[in-house]
């Protein structure tokens, strides 16, 4: 990649960006995890009711992720948490029933833009969160992927947070880690 790559980042609603996306969201989770099920990585209900953030280089996405909402006056709950893993039971005294929250997930890159656009997809996450009021965010990824979350909430100024005794279901059979990103309100564009 030359130094005049210009990736750009951002929600979008965009049908043809999004159907990107999903394509390159499911050739991705099947490229590392070859044992999920054929339609892992489509598009699924809970993209409609979330933000997509994209990375595009003209008309090529080349990254994404999905933001999804829960809190008050919202009848659902995050993707990561099941009727085993509620994130209120785990966390009373954060009451997350009175905030609202986040979940940053399905968290797909084209491998030659790697670092570059993990970094800017983490950073536009942010953003977004810190514009939305976000108190928290979650999110579940292999416990190998802490190390550069952790980097880049640094880098962005966040506190970060991994629960290692707190194991939620995963489909990938790999030890994943429940982790916390706050410190959203820095962020926010005045």
């Amino acid at each position: 990649m030359s130094a005049e790559t210009v990736v750009a980042f951002g929600v979008t609603e965009d049908r043809d960006l999004l159907g990107q996306y999903f394509a390159l969201r499911r050739r991705q989770y099947h490229r590392h995890f070859p044992t999920l099920p054929e339609w892992f990585g489509e598009e699924e209900e809970a993209d409609r009711v979330a933000d997509i953030v994209v990375a595009t280089m003209g008309e090529r996405v080349v990254g994404g992720a999905r933001i999804s909402y829960a809190g008050p006056g919202m009848s659902r709950r995050l993707p990561l948490e099941s009727d085993l893993f509620e994130l209120p039971r785990l966390f009373p005294e954060r009451r997350l029933g009175e905030q609202l929250i986040c979940e940053f997930c399905r968290h797909a890159v084209e491998p030659e833009f790697g670092a570059l656009v993990s970094r800017g997809l983490a950073a536009a996450m942010a953003k977004t969160a810190a514009r939305r009021e976000i108190a928290l965010a979650f999110t579940v990824c292999p416990r190998g992927q802490t190390v550069l979350n952790r980097r880049h909430c640094r880098d962005l100024g966040l506190q970060f947070e991994v629960f290692p005794a707190l194991l939620p279901p995963n489909p990938f059979n790999l030890e994943m880690a429940l982790c916390l990103y706050r410190g959203f309100a820095s962020l926010q564009e005045p």
